[in-house]
């Protein structure tokens, strides 16, 4: 067998047969031998990496994206690639900084507050920059994936109003970032549909984590003006939410209505069930996916997927005396 065979065979060359090709692969895994994204890079070929950059994996729906996305990539015998920036913008500057090292051919990542996105970094760099559910308003043309959460945030309102409720809050991401701009104005709309109040003490927005939830909740149970409702816009918001709703004994649809924003499986049992907003995680692997991997994609593409409202007990209509 030729040298220029046996090249064609590990780089997929079309016209190396199937059964050469697995004859040459075979034999080459059993020599330990190990393709170098550098070389591939320097000629001209796809590194087969792929990067993931998010937050953490505390959060149940990016632990379940990035396994959806991982067996994609695994199928596909892809390099995937994870990194946990924590929110911290230093930390995903180094990590982009690596997957460039690493000539990663695309790096999928849910923005920080501050990142920095600019034609120096990794686009400039030919590495393909793809963001998933949040898009810095700063940011150079990328493809992106996202969620239409407005209709369900709406839903979840109509339904707490239809309940009784008149005095719900929201406990939201930042509007510094994308996803909290849209879940606060999309909240505000619907109040406004239902001809109900939105006093500011009752608007909460801060960084989309654990910490905010529990504060904010802190907050509104303080408040004189105590809602009869919450409604949450963030999975790790959510989270802080009902750990400190628990904490303070208070029963989930007896005392208090509450809305949550993803859908964990524990949703389902959880003080009888939590309502939620719940995310199409596989829609969002597989279109991540698709584009990653497209030849050329064009350079702004968006990809959106609907989120849906799950009502369980923890909404229900409170009986006041």
């Amino acid at each position: 067998m030729s040298h220029m065979t046996v090249s064609r065979a590990l780089n997929d060359h079309p016209n190396v047969s199937a059964n050469v090709r697995e004859r040459v692969l075979k034999l080459a895994t059993e020599a330990g031998y190990v393709q170098s994204a550098s070389a591939k890079s320097l000629r001209g070929l796809k590194s087969g990496a792929v990067g993931l950059l998010l937050p953490n994996i505390v959060n149940e729906f990016y632990a379940q994206f990035a396994q959806a996305f991982g067996d994609l990539c695994a199928q596909q015998r892809l390099n995937l690639v994870i990194h946990l920036t924590g929110e911290d913008e230093d930390r995903e500057r180094q990590a982009l900084t690596q997957l460039r090292g690493l000539h990663a051919d695309t790096a999928i990542i849910v923005p920080t507050v501050r990142g920095h996105y600019g034609l120096a970094g990794p686009i400039g760099s030919g590495m393909r920059l793809l963001f998933l559910t949040r898009t810095p308003s700063d940011a150079p043309p990328a493809a992106a994936v996202e969620i239409d959460d407005q209709g369900a945030i709406a839903q979840a309102v109509s339904h707490l109003a239809n309940a009784g409720h008149q005095e719900i809050a929201f406990i939201g991401p930042t509007t510094a970032l994308s996803t909290g701009r849209s879940r606060h104005d999309a909240f505000l709309r619907a109040m406004h549909a239902a001809s109900l109040a939105t006093p500011p003490e009752r608007v909460i927005a801060g960084p989309p984590v654990y910490g905010h939830g529990r504060d904010a909740v802190r907050t509104l149970l303080a408040s004189q003006a105590r809602p009869t409702a919450i409604l949450c816009g963030g999975v790790e918001i959510t989270r802080g939410a009902i750990e400190q709703l628990l904490e303070a004994n208070i029963a989930l649809g007896d005392d208090l209505a509450f809305v949550g924003y993803g859908d964990p499986t524990i949703y389902s049992w959880l003080c009888g069930g939590v309502s939620s907003i719940a995310l199409p995680i596989d829609a969002l692997a597989r279109s991540a996916f698709d584009l990653a991997t497209a030849v050329s994609p064009p350079p702004a593409q968006r990809m959106t997927h609907d989120a849906r409202l799950v009502v369980r007990r923890s909404s229900r209509a409170i009986n006041r005396p």
